[in-house]
């Protein structure tokens, strides 16, 4: 009945004199006869009235019921709420994508839009045991064929985390610069010849810095990055 709906959520907390904590979370809807519709959602007691413990339940109910569109969420003015709001939404239009090898940007555009979803993809992982199922079998994928051939160790494949999503946001500091260049000097409506050569010294001295960093990854991908730029 509400899937395909396009629905706004109200919700109300409150504590009982027993002091138990519950929440009641509503949905509201037009209906195809332009009748207005209301159901509740999830009448259920909660731990307390922190805005994740809020969140959570919400969006919880959402997934339960095969809500795809919320319109609005009505919540009352406690601060918590807000905490709730940020958990469930996520505030960005962007949709993730893939690297492409013969486009040298796409590592960057990939990892700029993937740091937004972080909260989506820890979220996934939680609710979702397809996903983490997904990471089991590339790794089974890799040691099978190792097996066969015996020339390389199985790779440890896992779904991202901390470190990794922390990794993540240092490659797009550095990635983000060539980026930004590389836009700077393509452009047509503006003179851009007297601005190519600072820029790639600018270049120069971002690859420079990552070559004498003392993570061995950015260090090894540096040196490489140098010998082509230094070919050209």
């Amino acid at each position: 009945m509400l899937r395909g709906q396009t629905l706004c959520l109200t919700t109300d907390t409150w504590t009982s004199v027993q002091n138990i904590n519950y929440m009641c979370l509503t949905a509201h809807w037009i209906d195809d006869d332009w009748v207005l519709q209301k159901k509740i959602l999830n009448f259920c007691p909660i731990e307390n009235h922190r805005g994740d413990t809020i969140g959570s339940l919400v969006y919880d109910c959402i997934q339960k019921w095969g809500i795809e569109i919320v319109f609005t969420i009505t919540v009352d003015n406690a601060s918590s709420n807000d905490d709730c709001i940020a958990q469930v939404e996520i505030k960005c239009k962007k949709k993730p994508s893939l690297d492409v090898d013969t486009r040298w940007n796409s590592t960057y555009l990939m990892l700029e839009t993937a740091v937004k979803y972080e909260n989506a993809f820890e979220r996934l992982y939680t609710i979702d045991p397809s996903y983490g199922a997904y990471f089991r079998t590339e790794a089974d994928t890799d040691l099978e064929g190792c097996t066969r051939k015996r020339k390389r160790k199985p790779k440890v494949v896992s779904a991202p985390s901390g470190v990794d999503w922390e990794e993540a946001r240092n490659l797009i500091e550095y990635l983000k610069i060539f980026s930004d260049v590389t836009i700077k000097i393509s452009g047509s409506k503006y003179v851009t010849s007297n601005i190519f050569f600072s820029e790639l010294v600018k270049m120069q001295a971002t690859i420079t810095r990552m070559c004498l960093c003392q993570d061995e990854q950015k260090k090894k991908m540096a040196t490489s990055m140098k010998a082509k730029y230094d070919k050209y």
